[in-house]
């Protein structure tokens, strides 16, 4: 069954999704955003013109006014709708899924992802059909890199040299240009568009071609990019992948030393590791549910600029977009290293944790019951999104039931990778327990 949520569209094509799928999708958000302007992009799947077209054909049937940028990156859709002021975008893209999956992601007026009552709203739409009109159809072109290169500056990253292994996704048509207009030295791997040679999640590829080149070239960084370019995963001048927590750490740092923090907003199973560097620069932190549109809306209520999930390697900046960004960290990260010296110089003081995410088999129907008992055992843990507690002040854990699969999710940190594997056999049992209870 295709996977409908608050990331949007979701499914493998031919199996979940068919054409008609994405017609309907164009058709409710053309429904939702009352036939006014909506800019679309999709990422290089071999389904992506076809999706997407039928994605615009939906649009034009309730009367919109349809701005296609073509191929290009989620951060580029939702960049364009927040400068143009736009009623809505969509981006059809399945983001760091297989190729064989694709779907599409909604965007907002302002320039943001929707929100749950938002989304069964269009749910609801889907089902509710709506009248036949014509709408007008345009080619556009995006503002995002060029944005990006201005916000941080070209030639103010002279000479440092990256690799990029762009996995071929969407960012194979623009971002080896947009660092090379910020003076970086660019060397890129998988930039043939549509063709995917390594897994397309980089937090899931042990990214051994761009290890190897980062060595052998010298670089100073490595950058890797899903097939959407939100998701970025940093490689050290060692050729080793730093934690996805750094590139949220990178991020708030950039901002810190460029015009100062004062507050930041972070999902609550971000590493201690950013938690201790908010703290070190007295910022208060705000905790969100995990998910990016859950982090959004918490920076939205409370005002901050600069918030993410360190679990997914996201880092938001609202001034410049309201999702993560692969390229704006990039070039953060870029402008770190020029202003520091070196990545080593940038992760310097940075504490070190280890983490363990598992999976524990739960049937969907038992899951609320399982919850309520952990709570009963665990009367202090936190709540903000299913448990969370903190055994000792440089560990936590956090126990979550899955929107997707039949599983609990438990993630756990701790100084080492024998404290951690200790607390997640202690909570993993008592999960266990209570799964054993409720069936």
């Amino acid at each position: 069954m295709p996977i409908l949520s608050i990331s949007g569209l979701r499914g493998i094509v031919g199996s979940d999704l068919a054409v008609q799928n994405f017609l309907s999708v164009g058709q409710a958000f053309g429904e939702f955003i009352q036939g006014e302007t909506c800019i679309v992009g999709r990422d290089t799947r071999k389904t992506g013109e076809m999706a997407a077209n039928a994605v615009i054909s939906g649009l034009l049937s309730r009367g919109c006014r349809v701005l296609d940028l073509g191929v290009t990156s989620t951060p580029a859709v939702f960049r364009e709708v927040k400068v143009r002021g736009s009623v809505g975008g969509i981006s059809v893209t399945s983001s760091h899924n297989p190729p064989e999956w694709n779907g599409a992601k909604f965007i907002v007026e302002s320039g943001r992802g929707v929100f749950e009552d938002e989304l069964e709203r269009i749910r609801q739409l889907m089902s509710d059909g709506g009248a036949f009109k014509t709408g007008k159809y345009f080619h556009a072109q995006p503002c995002y890199a060029r944005d990006i290169t201005a916000f941080v500056g070209e030639d103010t990253c002279k000479d440092v040299k990256v690799t990029l292994d762009l996995g071929g996704g969407a960012t194979c048509g623009f971002l080896p240009h947009a660092l090379e207009k910020l003076g970086a030295k660019v060397l890129s791997l998988n930039s043939s568009a549509g063709i995917f040679s390594r897994t397309i999640d980089p937090t899931a590829d042990a990214l051994e071609e761009l290890s190897i080149a980062v060595r052998s070239n010298k670089c100073d960084v490595g950058f890797a990019y899903d097939c959407d370019g939100d998701r970025l995963v940093i490689m050290d001048e060692q050729g080793m992948k730093l934690p996805a927590d750094y590139t949220l750490l990178f991020g708030l740092r950039f901002v810190a030393e460029t015009e100062g923090l004062g507050k930041a907003c972070i999902s609550v199973d971000t590493s201690l590791a950013v938690v201790n560097y908010l703290k070190s620069i007295n910022a208060k932190i705000y905790r969100a549910k995990v998910g990016e549109s859950n982090v959004l809306r918490t920076m939205l209520e409370e005002n901050c600029t600069s918030g993410g999930e360190g679990s997914s390697g996201g880092f938001i900046y609202t001034p410049m977009n309201m999702c993560r960004d692969g390229l704006l960290i990039s070039a953060m990260v870029l402008r770190l290293i020029t202003m520091h010296g070196s990545l080593k110089e940038v992760c310097e003081g940075i504490e070190e944790f280890k983490q363990e995410r598992r999976k524990v088999k739960c049937s969907r129907a038992i899951a609320p019951i399982v919850m309520d008992a952990l709570k009963g055992k665990i009367p202090d843990a936190q709540t903000i999104d299913g448990i969370g507690i903190s055994p000792s002040e440089d560990s936590w854990v956090l126990i979550r039931p899955s929107n997707t699969e039949d599983v609990m999710r438990l993630s756990v940190e701790a100084k080492t990778a024998a404290k951690v594997e200790e607390i997640a056999e202690k909570y993993g049992k008592m999960i266990a327990s209570a799964i054993k209870e409720a069936g």
